[in-house]
């Protein structure tokens, strides 16, 4: 501990907490009562209110839907609601219990990818010439706002348990059970009707704005499957997009209800291609997009050929090349980082993302549930640049090893 945190933590208690309650960042403040014995009591005490500080500190328009977030993920598939007017609903989680250390992690998690969604989105928000930003609003205010809201749309539909005869059952116990329980078309129609009734809640322009976002999201999601990568387990990304719409259970995804919630209001839509949840840039077929992937592969090395400075600093800031001792040429490691803020892995991760690419299964744009971390090519090989430096990361990190990392990660 340096001398400054030294001093700053042989202040009294109240002025502490003060200083705790005008942090503007989660992430922030875990770091920070980590750094001490002091600085955990001290929080654990007043954990409640330095924590709603925080968050209204950090998301002025979204804190309430970052706890609400929260409390849904960590009813474990168990979040019960009730109707108190037609289409008003209150939703009954679990008891809120700040402090524990762990809930401030998840909460530094959650903000995590909230923040990094944010900056990968907002240059692609902003070539949206009809993105509504309310006035004062920075684009990327704008942005965390609705990622606010996506996660906190996708997080309820994961995790509510819906009455069907004969049991209760949830989309999250659903997938994790090897004898699944049939669920009635009417219990399927009962969760479409919840999903719409959250999106009433919603202005036109915030609803336009998740049609934007959802298109942009998905193009970098299929991104990530093009690189044989798949997003974290219980993140925007994993829940938005990998879990399958299947007739014996509900469609957690946005694209028709914000749809439909859009058309009634009386604005124009397109929808996307027939026939597929998949909306792709334009009309280009998958090969078309494997041949983009490999174009900037092309031209990130070049860029770093025609700079020796820029390539002796990515080998520095390579992380395994540096624990092992050598400095490959190209390194593809410091290539594929640049997708961690797509993943969702939980804050603090320091997982190297080569480890995470996987390939086998198929890469056809089809959502799948079985639970493999990404998808080899269903189609032969092209054995271009990045495809090989994809297969060598595979051969070198086998299975076992990648999985190890994945169960400390999740």
């Amino acid at each position: 501990m340096s001398s400054s945190s030294s001093s700053l933590f042989e202040l009294p208690s109240e002025i502490l907490v003060l200083v705790f309650e005008h942090l503007d960042d989660v992430r922030a403040l875990y770091q920070l009562v980590q750094t001490c014995a002091r600085a955990q009591e001290i929080y654990v005490q007043h954990a409640a209110g330095i924590l709603d500080h925080v968050l209204r500190n950090a998301y002025p328009d979204g804190a309430q839907s970052i706890k609400d977030t929260r409390t849904a993920a960590r009813s474990g598939g168990e979040l019960n609601y009730a109707y108190l007017g037609e289409h008003e609903v209150h939703w009954m989680g679990p008891a809120d219990t700040p402090a524990d250390m762990s809930h401030l992690q998840d909460y530094s998690t959650l903000a995590d990818e909230v923040d990094n969604l944010a900056a990968w989105c907002a240059p692609k928000c902003q070539q949206r010439p009809s993105w509504h930003r309310p006035g004062g609003t920075s684009m990327r205010q704008s942005v965390v706002e609705s990622l606010c809201h996506l996660q906190l749309l996708a997080n309820r539909m994961f995790n509510v348990r819906l009455p069907a005869f004969p049991e209760e059952i949830s989309l999250r116990v659903y997938e994790k059970t090897t004898a699944r329980t049939y669920i009635s078309r009417k219990t399927r129609d009962q969760a479409r009707d919840l999903q719409e009734d959250q999106l009433r809640l919603l202005q036109p322009h915030q609803l336009r704005n998740l049609w934007y976002l959802l298109q942009i999201l998905q193009d970098e999601y299929l991104r990530l499957r093009r690189h044989r990568l798949r997003p974290a387990e219980g993140s925007l990304l994993d829940l938005l997009f990998q879990h399958a719409p299947d007739e014996k259970v509900w469609n957690i995804s946005l694209w028709l209800p914000v749809q439909s919630m859009l058309s009634k209001l009386g604005l124009h839509i397109v929808p996307p291609r027939p026939g597929t949840s998949f909306r792709f840039r334009g009309h280009e077929t998958i090969d078309e997009l494997h041949q983009v992937d490999a174009e900037e592969f092309d031209q990130y090395f070049k860029a770093l050929r025609e700079n020796p400075r820029e390539t002796t600093k990515q080998r520095r800031q390579c992380s395994i090349c540096v624990a092992r001792g050598h400095s490959p040429s190209p390194c593809p490691h410091a290539y594929l980082d640049k997708f961690r803020p797509l993943l969702g892995l939980p804050y603090g991760d320091a997982t190297c993302i080569a480890e995470l690419v996987r390939f086998k299964g198929s890469l056809q744009p089809i959502i799948v549930t079985k639970p493999h971390w990404a998808y080899g090519g269903g189609r032969n090989a092209d054995h271009s640049r990045l495809e090989m430096m994809l297969w060598e990361c595979t051969e070198r990190h086998r299975p076992t090893t990648a999985a190890k990392h994945r169960s400390r990660a999740l």
